[in-house]
């Protein structure tokens, strides 16, 4: 596992963002440009958004205040000076999540929801080293592409941006703790396998392997067991969710006189009650993939049932990886809500 320094950088980016503050400047000066009768304050505030959501590099008030300046025909120092004193005229802490602000200042007859996402994106531009660098420091742990994860870091990044708390810690420590969970979020539901059942999979395989050393054989399903503490019921689901190489293993058991995948334990006894709940279980597979859309459930077989990577996925089907994925979690959505397999939830 990674050191809490290897994943979360101590440098700070871009310092503290406080954008509560940025946000009631932006109203501000719109509300100054009105005074002027340049334009009333909606249209200031449109204005200032669409300038934001064209640049990716400056400060807010540099941004803002050259824009309506420019519109106005006047000194952009005007704009500042109104700018900088905001938060101090209406009464606002500048440290306060953004979206506390918004509230307060749309108690002056402004809609602020589109602007005060244009600021958070604006803001997140200076942080996205960031999201770089913790991807890439995932993707070595997963095995996977760091630009898969750029996407959801970036998500993650916006909402640290938006619900941050100046009280509680600094924002790199913060912010590093989102974008890392996001993303590990979402490579937990691209898994049909819930949680909990991958927790015990991990922890026999860890616990299999230190009993063979110890004892110089493959260890028992009791033995096993007595040193997992956990229930023999958690043990005989393992099989069921071992991926299979491809589908026709699913429906067969095997095929081409390759080997079934190796169990992580020792397989259990079975009777005909276990080979009829694999039976129902397969059927149950082949039903529900059978009813989605085909690029759906071609994503899912490659993916799940045939542990392909990504790279190689994409190798295959000629769709990019990303793509690739997000087809899998739409089908893995619906699978979810399906009657057939609503017992592996």
């Amino acid at each position: 596992m990674m050191g809490h320094s290897r994943l979360f950088p101590s440098d700070s980016g871009s310092g503290r963002p406080a954008l509560g503050a940025e946000l009631a400047g932006l109203v501000a000066a719109a509300e100054y440009a009105e005074r002027t009768g340049v334009c009333d304050t909606r249209e200031g505030v449109a204005l200032a958004r669409a300038v934001l959501l064209s640049r990716e590099s400056g400060s807010h008030a540099d941004v803002v205040c050259t824009a309506l300046a420019t519109s106005a025909g006047r000194p952009s120092a005007e704009f500042r000076a109104v700018y900088a004193g905001a938060a101090e005229a209406y009464g606002i802490d500048p440290d306060v999540p953004v979206d506390q602000v918004a509230d307060r200042l749309e108690e002056r007859g402004t809609d602020l929801g589109q602007v005060t996402e244009a600021v958070i994106r604006f803001e997140s531009c200076k942080y996205l080293g960031m999201v770089w660098r913790i991807s890439r420091r995932l993707a070595i742990d997963y095995e996977r592409d760091a630009r898969e994860f750029v996407g959801e870091g970036w998500r993650g990044l916006l909402l640290a941006l938006r619900r941050y708390d100046p009280s509680r810690c600094e924002f790199s420590t913060y912010a590093a703790h989102r974008i890392a969970g996001t993303i590990r979020d979402s490579i937990r539901d691209e898994s049909p396998v819930p949680k909990r059942l991958l927790t015990i999979i991990r922890k026999t395989a860890r616990v299999e392997e230190e009993l063979t050393v110890r004892l110089a054989r493959r260890p028992t399903a009791m033995e096993t067991v007595q040193a997992l503490g956990e229930h023999a019921k958690y043990l005989r689901l393992l099989p069921r969710f071992a991926p299979p190489a491809s589908l026709d293993e699913l429906g067969e058991g095997g095929a081409n006189g390759r080997e079934p995948p190796s169990e992580p334990v020792a397989p259990l006894r079975r009777d005909a009650a276990d080979a009829a709940l694999d039976s129902v279980c397969r059927q149950a597979i082949h039903s529900a993939l059978s009813g989605l859309p085909e690029e759906e459930s071609t994503a899912i077989r490659m993916l799940y049932l045939e542990e392909l990577s990504g790279p190689e996925a994409q190798h295959r089907s000629g769709v990019s990886a990303r793509l690739i994925r997000v087809r899998a979690g739409r089908g893995l959505d619906k699978l979810r809500c399906t009657p057939e397999l609503a017992g592996w939830r």
